[in-house]
């Protein structure tokens, strides 16, 4: 998952000298690198900083900006992004869905994080907590870190596809 630096301000150039930026720890030093005044705020304080100019901007995920509503009061996104992680997708059938929707489904999901810069590492498809043979799907994002990143998810299991079935 890419991260970056939003902005109420043009910049020219990477120097952030005279801005304040609302930061986690994972931007702290990148912002103090570029000059710039590192503010710490609860993400629900976010939008009405930026709205009263008590920021200029904030690094945040590509993630949850319009799940926030910070997109009404932001203007500028900087590219390209300067950290991404990988993530695992999971796509579990409710029930009632057949296996080949959800695979249409993850499709559609890998074409938007690819467009997103959001290298997807592994995939679940299947049935893994069902409702009573109920349609639908649910995804589960997995950010995955050193722990759930272990070098021997690279390959489906032996004799089987990605979610563990057998190939026919």
């Amino acid at each position: 998952m890419p991260f970056h630096i939003y902005l109420n301000k043009k910049i020219d150039k990477l120097d952030f000298t005279g801005l304040k930026i609302r930061v986690t720890p994972v931007y702290k030093d990148i912002v103090e690198a570029m000059g710039g005044t590192t503010v710490t705020t609860a993400p629900g304080e976010v939008y009405t900083a930026l709205e009263r100019g008590v920021v200029d901007g904030y690094g945040w995920p590509v993630t949850g900006i319009f799940d926030l509503g910070w997109e009404k009061v932001t203007k500028f996104r900087m590219e390209p992004a300067f950290y991404s992680v990988e993530v695992g997708v999971l796509v579990n059938g409710l029930g009632a869905t057949p296996k080949e929707e959800l695979y249409i489904l993850y499709r559609a999901v890998a074409r938007i994080l690819d467009g997103e810069g959001i290298r997807v590492h592994r995939v679940w498809v299947g049935e893994y907590a069902t409702s009573l043979e109920m349609a639908g799907a649910s995804l589960t994002f997995i950010r995955l870190d050193d722990e759930l990143h272990p070098r021997d998810m690279h390959e489906p299991p032996p004799g089987g596809d990605s979610d563990g079935s057998k190939s026919k």
